[in-house]
């Protein structure tokens, strides 16, 4: 954490390639500690390539997205150590499609899926978070590979979430995710997401509020007239019950 931080503080110290890919390499295998060096690895490897699309392309090259997966894929991990492993993933396809590509051919989608009903608010929001990146694939929103009820259920539900951090975190991938360039987003509707996103959108906070708003917003993207009836439908419904 002490190089990341001098990486993050002054990125000239960390010029040579070479360290940072030693770097890279040295925290996936901490990962394989059963301890609470562990549980850090994949949030220091997360700290390290945040917003720095350079080091995401030197990650994608050495394998860091398969090296994840696999890890993921193991099974039996505590919260902690998913997390951080959703998070890594999250910030290694925020930018480049290469790693979202990659991500989904590994077929651990529905791994990611299942963490959305953990029993953890941080793992549900991490997935939240993870699902947000890997959705700004274009190539797989215009393929409806992300409007499906195995998808659409378990965010509908978190919408309903305990956790504040959870909601604006799913209401921040619903609003990648609604924006399905196909004609699916009818199942989003008849799942209740709709009119949940009405009522998000006169929370009293305002992360929540704005989230709902731009999530409401996207769902109108290329909607056909049945779909913006029914989306229209709700918003009047709404308005309608307010009491006098």
């Amino acid at each position: 954490m002490c190089l990341i931080a001098i990486n993050n503080t002054s990125p000239c110290y960390l010029l040579v390639v070479g360290t940072k890919t030693k770097l890279m390499f040295i925290l996936l295998e901490l990962l394989d500690d059963p301890g609470e060096v562990g549980d850090e690895a994949a949030f220091a490897l997360s700290s390290l390539i945040s917003e720095k699309e350079d080091l995401q392309k030197l990650a994608f090259e050495a394998n860091v997205v398969d090296k994840l997966c696999n890890h993921l894929q193991k099974g039996s991990l505590q919260a902690k150590r998913i997390q951080g492993i959703l998070l890594a993933l999250a910030d290694l396809c925020s930018q480049l499609e290469s790693c979202r590509s990659r991500f989904l051919s590994l077929q651990v989608l529905n791994l990611v899926t299942d963490a959305l009903t953990h029993d953890s608010a941080v793992v549900r929001a991490a997935a939240c978070i993870c699902l947000k990146s890997v959705s700004r694939s274009v190539k797989n929103l215009s393929a409806g590979n992300f409007m499906n009820e195995v998808i659409v259920i378990p965010m509908v539900q978190l919408l309903h979430d305990s956790s504040t951090s959870v909601q604006v975190a799913a209401l921040g991938a619903l609003s990648n995710i609604v924006v399905d360039f196909t004609t699916h987003k009818s199942v989003f509707i008849q799942h209740g997401g709709v009119k949940q996103l009405v009522e998000l959108s006169k929370s009293m906070d305002s992360a929540i509020r704005v989230n709902a708003v731009w999530a409401l917003r996207n769902l109108l993207f290329l909607t056909d007239n049945r779909c913006k009836e029914g989306i229209f439908l709700e918003l009047t419904a709404t308005d309608t019950n307010k009491p006098n």
